[in-house]
């Protein structure tokens, strides 16, 4: 064998990048990967508008529960509407709405006729969008390939999800330091419309998982579906701590515009610095966590990983030093991303076909809404006591929940390697 055979063997057949062959879902990862950049772009251009129009902790708050109340409410609903539904056909329309909402926020923004309410309603509008998105999104990669190849698929999805979690927001930072805060909503716009151009050189998912049907209402899927989640043995307590640990860890993602600008005093600059700090790390860590497996060596990680970001949470909090806030900042990037990766393929890989999208719809709002919430809780507090303490108290809060799971984590692994292989002899047969 040739030396470049060799190479080839080990990148195409070994590891993770071997799913890239199905040409289906290397359109799709491609495109959401941009639109999924695009769209936390946006989010912080939100956040920074906010900050511009009022100068307010207390707004900031509003705008992230606005963009939260939606995944606290419906997403449940959306889950179970994609179980139901044709995904493609759903995401398909949803980018498309999320072009024209943009497209209005970039108008108003360029021509100066926005404000503080007006950003609260849109921000709403698009968050409702996102919500119908969001289980869809989180449930395409297994219905891309085939059985032997889901569990790299779904690392990878997860990984580039998560580096554009981080490298979005680097990205809107810069763009707002450079060009403005308008630029990103644009910017936004474009992403989708790519999306959706992908997504028409998408086959038909041709590994869909078998939907609930109309055999049940909605309204008993969505209960099935908590039900579901919550008395699984390893899928409940895993959502559970993961809903702790994001309120109180992930919030200073959106606080970053009253960070930059009351506790480190620096300008649009700054706040790209920050940004692009978050976007090192996020990346870092997907390559990282590639070609991890193993349930317990992922489990293990997990848990370790949710306690450094507890730990650089509270040195962010504190310190007001700029430079020690961006060291800060590459650390949370780096184990956000570790973290996140690992609980979804252990989620993925254990959860059954048919509840999936409810299930991921459940586990997205512990992403999507609790890092919301957790801002909005310091956001309201900081009218009181600044933005320091209360998100040093949040970090402190997910310290002690770590402390309190650590007797469990035997119990978690041995369960979610019994779920993984029962999975994979059902799809063996």
């Amino acid at each position: 064998m040739t030396f470049f055979n060799k190479v080839y063997d080990l990148v195409f057949r070994k590891s993770a990048l071997r799913v890239l062959r199905h040409r289906s879902y290397a359109i799709y990862l491609a495109t959401d990967f941009m639109s999924n950049c695009g769209q936390w772009a946006f989010r912080v251009g939100t956040g920074w508008l906010a900050w511009d129009l009022t100068h307010s902790g207390f707004w900031l708050g509003v705008v992230a529960m606005m963009a939260a109340l939606p995944f606290f409410t419906i997403l449940p609903i959306a889950g179970a509407f994609a179980d139901r539904s044709n995904k493609l056909n759903i995401i398909k329309a949803t980018r498309s709405c999320g072009i024209a909402l943009t497209m209005v926020l970039f108008v108003l923004t360029i021509t100066d006729t926005i404000n503080i309410y007006i950003l609260c309603v849109l921000t709403l509008l698009v968050a409702i969008n996102q919500t119908f998105t969001q289980p869809v999104r989180l449930t395409m990669a297994p219905s891309l390939v085939p059985p032997e190849d889901i569990a790299p698929a779904i690392g990878l999805n997860a990984g580039m999800q998560s580096s554009a979690r981080f490298l979005g927001p680097m990205i809107g930072g810069l763009m707002i330091a450079g060009i403005g805060v308008s630029s990103v909503f644009i910017l936004n716009s474009f992403s989708f419309s790519i999306a959706v151009v992908g997504l028409m050189n998408v086959d038909k998912l041709m590994f869909e998982s078998n939907r609930t049907g109309a055999r049940a209402s909605l309204f008993a899927d969505v209960i099935e579906g908590w039900r579901y989640s919550f008395s699984h043995k390893s899928i409940g307590p895993m959502i559970t701590l993961i809903f702790i640990v994001s309120i109180c860890t992930r919030p200073f993602l959106e606080l970053f515009p009253g960070f930059n600008d009351e506790v480190f005093h620096q300008g649009p600059e700054g706040l790209g610095t920050l940004m692009s700090a978050v976007g090192i790390g996020g990346i870092a860590g997907s390559i990282f966590i590639s070609n991890f497996s193993k349930s317990r060596a992922l489990l293990f990680l997990s848990f370790s990983l949710m306690a450094v970001t507890a730990c650089l949470a509270l040195v962010f909090a504190w310190t007001t030093t700029f430079s020690i806030g961006v060291a800060a900042v590459i650390g949370l990037g780096f184990c956000i991303t570790c973290w996140q990766s690992t609980t979804t393929v252990l989620i993925q890989t254990s959860v059954e076909g048919r509840m999936r999208a409810r299930v991921m719809s459940i586990y997205a709002l512990t992403f999507r809404a609790c890092s919301s919430l957790g801002a909005m809780i310091v956001g309201f507090a900081s009218h009181s006591y600044g933005l320091q303490v209360p998100l040093a108290a949040c970090a402190g809060v997910a310290l002690l929940t770590l402390l309190a799971y650590m007797p469990k984590m035997r119990m978690l692994g041995t369960e979610f390697e019994a779920g993984l292989a029962a999975m994979t002899k059902k799809r063996e047969t």
